[in-house]
Parts: structure tokens; sequence; C-alpha cells
């Protein structure tokens, strides 16, 4: 079992997303961590017209996960006002989180923090 699994720019909604194998990535999370963290840009832009029928199901499979593990997500460049869609995910946007795994921890956060 993991500790946790770390991802990030899934960007949703996008033409180079991989949604499908996205989905069935996390088939394979469930099955091998209690805790999966979402590290940025979730989605290419809050325009959900864009979201395509696999983008959806990549939702539906992340809110149905954040029933019995501990789901984390962080806000990207991508995500805008990501207050205003996490009922989407039924979990909470940070800015930042630290992990703990093997007696060490680790700060997790999206990369545009370091654009300036």
């Amino acid at each position: 079992m993991k500790d946790a699994y770390v991802i990030s720019d899934l960007h949703l909604g996008s033409d180079i997303c991989h949604a499908k194998e996205l989905r069935d990535f996390l088939d394979d999370v469930e099955s091998n961590t209690g805790k999966l963290i979402l590290a940025g840009d979730v989605f290419d832009s809050l325009d959900f017209r864009r979201l395509k029928k696999h983008h959806w199901s990549v939702l539906s499979k992340i809110r149905a996960l954040s029933d019995h593990m501990e789901i984390v997500w962080l806000n990207g460049n991508h995500d805008g006002t990501s207050d205003i869609v996490s009922h989407l995910l039924g979990i909470p946007v940070m800015d930042e989180y630290v992990l703990e795994s093997g007696g060490r921890k680790f700060l997790v956060l999206h990369g545009h923090v370091f654009d300036e």
C-alpha cells in the first residue's frame, strides 16, 4: 500500500487531456492507497462547456473516491477561483500540503508559485 499518489496538470477540458487513461489510473489508485493529491490544474479553464463525457467521468470518479479516501486538491494557475467549483469534487482547495511519508515531510504545491 502506497502512502499517497500525487498527480498534477490534468487539464480537464483541454484537447490534450488523457482523460480515458486517467480514469483507468484512478481505478488503480483506489486499490493501492488511501490518499490522492491533485497538485493543481485539475481544469484547463473554468469553461465547463469544454468538458467532454470522458472528462466528466474523471470528475465523477474523483468524487466517488472522496467518499472513502482522503483527496487533497491544490490550487493551480488554470483552476481559476477553485473555491467556487470545489463542490464538484466534494473536496476543499488548498494552496499547499505537507505530505508525511517514510518519516519525512514533503511540501506539495503547484509549480506556478515559482513563475515570478
